[in-house]
């Protein structure tokens, strides 16, 4: 509805209180003050009016690569020819210097017909353009150009050089005459017709501001046409109140121009804009439902690695259970049945962290991260990961006072999951699997499964073993969430998966060493610290 009501006030309100604005000036003692400066005041009027058709050309000339459609350019282009028309038209004005030939009421009518007419095709082909959605883009704009220059150039040599060819169009007292005041009439006519084909167009255009303005730039061009058809004398007040209509219309079609091509696009910026503001609180909001996804798999995968590691312990408690029974079954000392009891207590223990740290990782909470001593950390570790190897021999090679800053639970998880595979890999009786730890110091970058080593002083921590091997295709994927090498019913694929991403968290580094039925050997670089204290 406000569209409307704006839209009535554009094609009718303002054309209207240009005619009220006309009458005011005419019956207003303006008259003893314009009719004497009259050439002055004409002079100002054209000048403005051919610098805003210059500007409505450029406006179009410069944004012509950048336009979402050529219709305004057929607005546009023929504005060159009227400016230039224009500028001839008030140079030939009586008072003023004579130009190339005489000046004279009838060399300065006849650019003024030749500039209104232009003026009303230019109009009239739009509005037809825009009715019947002609193609006005390329090689139709090209061919405007060649006939504005065209008709541009033989209208200045017509008036110029071969004036007698044309009608009369005033008498020697001058007064307008017939074939002048036909003209304007002719030129009425023809913005009226101007006037309903836009007025048809507008519910279907979605420029509808761009066209109202049109619409009250050709009603105004029709009010001046009367002005121009009946002034008596050429420093009359009724035709220097056409040329201040005159302007008013050119202000409005250049609104129209500039609109179209900087101002229409600027708002669908504006707009795109705000579509994009929108969507990227879509694609935050998306990227909160990933997070959460993502952190949902991280809470999954992570406790599968941990109830994977909480297997581990049950199956070290299970070993040990078994050995008692079998202890008791034999009268053994009590000695021994202390010792794997003692096993039992230990494995528990161990399972009871491990469900802490899982609850941890439910709950975001950081892990704990202490300064480990290596050497007294495997003393004490050693008599589980014993019962893991079963008959196979452990050897726990560490050098004293390695200082590392970590975790000691997933420290813990690491060298049984790293033993558990080492075992799992042994298949004879007289199985062998070292622990070994030892500073070593890097002097050129080497290449890791988890990155770059730097230069600079480690830890070195290695488990190694004298079974199978890896086999080649399988050393890019073992440390693959859920790869396995064993049979369904003796692994799950996540023990060597959580070791890799365990040492990622550590910012150290990893490489593997295998040779097939020889064995292999895990090598971890841990950040030394030198002064724990």
């Amino acid at each position: 509805m406000n569209d409307l009501k704006s839209t009535f006030l554009t094609y009718w309100l303002l054309p209207f209180l240009c005619l009220i604005g006309t009458l005011i000036i005419f019956f207003s003692p303006l008259r003893f003050i314009i009719v004497p400066q009259f050439v002055v005041y004409h002079t100002f009027l054209e000048a403005f009016c051919i610098v805003i058709s210059l500007m409505i050309f450029m406006t179009q000339f410069v944004l012509r690569n950048h336009s979402t459609s050529g219709l305004y350019q057929v607005l546009g282009i023929p504005y060159l020819g009227i400016g230039i028309i224009d500028l001839l038209h008030t140079l030939s004005f009586e008072g003023v210097p004579d130009f190339v030939t005489p000046n004279s009421l009838q060399k300065s009518i006849s650019f003024w017909l030749a500039a209104r007419f232009l003026e009303a095709g230019t109009f009239l082909f739009f509005a037809l353009s825009l009715k019947y959605k002609w193609n006005t883009r390329n090689s139709r704009q090209q061919l405007i150009y060649l006939v504005v220059l065209a008709y541009t150039v033989l209208v200045t040599i017509v008036v110029l050089w071969f004036p007698e060819i044309l009608p009369s169009f005033s008498d020697t007292l001058g007064h307008l005459s017939a074939v002048k005041k036909g003209s304007e009439y002719l030129l009425i006519f023809s913005h009226l017709v101007i006037l309903y084909l836009l007025i048809s167009t507008t519910e279907k255009n979605k420029n509808h501001d761009n066209i109202a303005l049109l619409i009250a730039a050709s009603s105004i061009i029709a009010i001046s046409g009367l002005c121009f058809s009946s002034f008596s004398e050429s420093n009359d007040l009724i035709i220097f109140t056409g040329h201040v209509l005159k302007a008013m219309a050119y202000y409005f079609i250049f609104k129209a121009a500039l609109q179209s091509e900087l101002l229409q696009p600027y708002k669908q910026l504006i707009e795109l804009n705000n579509d994009l503001l929108s969507q990227t609180e879509s694609l935050k909001n998306i990227k909160a439902l990933l997070l959460k996804s993502e952190r949902l798999n991280s809470l999954g995968m992570n406790a599968g690695i941990a109830l994977h590691d909480l297997n581990n312990m049950v199956q070290i408690a299970n070993i040990a259970a078994k050995k008692i029974l079998k202890l008791v079954s034999g009268n053994s000392s009590a000695e021994s049945i202390r010792a794997y009891s003692n096993t039992i207590v230990n494995s528990l223990a161990k399972t009871q962290k491990f469900q802490q740290q899982l609850l941890q990782q439910v709950k975001s909470s950081a892990d704990k991260v202490t300064i480990i001593e290596l050497h007294e950390e495997l003393t004490q570790f050693s008599s589980l990961l014993k019962t893991l190897v079963g008959s196979n021999e452990l050897v726990i090679d560490c050098e004293d006072m390695l200082n590392v800053e970590i975790n000691q639970v997933e420290l813990e998880q690491v060298l049984m999951n790293l033993v558990i595979n080492a075992r799992d890999a042994i298949k004879s009786q007289d199985g062998k699997i070292i622990i070994r730890a030892k500073k070593q110091t890097i002097h050129s970058p080497a290449n890791s499964l988890t990155g770059t080593i730097k230069s600079g002083n480690y830890i070195k921590l290695s488990v190694i073993d004298n079974g199978r091997g890896v086999p080649a295709e399988s050393l890019t994927k073992i440390f693959e969430p859920f790869y396995t090498t064993k049979e369904s019913s003796n692994g799950t694929g996540l023990g060597l998966s959580a070791v890799k991403t365990i040492i990622e968290k550590w910012n150290a580094y990893l490489q593997v060493h295998t040779i097939s039925g020889k064995g292999t050997e895990f090598d971890i670089f841990i950040n030394e610290i030198k002064d724990p204290l």
